[in-house]
């Protein structure tokens, strides 16, 4: 299995760095992202650990189950595709559904 991050998850784990060094000091912000990047190699071992969404799964993605794993104060959102492990995006827990709706909805379309 590998993991493919998408393009913006790498930005919003890009700017949760950003945000937490800049309110929170450098250490914090480099053990976050340890906490998130660790979270997600653990994805390769247990792929299936996500809770899954099946409001994502509806139509004609059925192949395809979104799932999210909480990593305080984060949600992050991915997909198992056969030997991969997409990460769709990481969004704040406070975060309205709808942006994270249209989120995922977009990787959809593109994927």
């Amino acid at each position: 299995m590998e993991v493919i991050w998408s393009k913006i998850a790498i930005e919003q784990l890009d700017a949760i760095a950003e945000y937490v060094e800049a309110n929170y000091g450098v250490n914090t912000a480099k053990k976050m992202v340890r906490n998130i990047t660790g979270k997600v190699s653990r994805l390769l071992l247990y792929p299936s650990i996500g809770i899954p969404d099946y409001k994502f799964t509806a139509g004609a993605n059925k192949q395809i189950v979104i799932r999210h794993i909480q990593i305080f104060p984060n949600v992050l959102y991915y997909a198992v595709e056969s030997d991969k492990i997409l990460i769709i995006c990481i969004m704040h827990e406070k975060q309205s559904p709808e942006t994270v709706s249209c989120m995922i909805m977009e990787f959809l379309r593109k994927h």
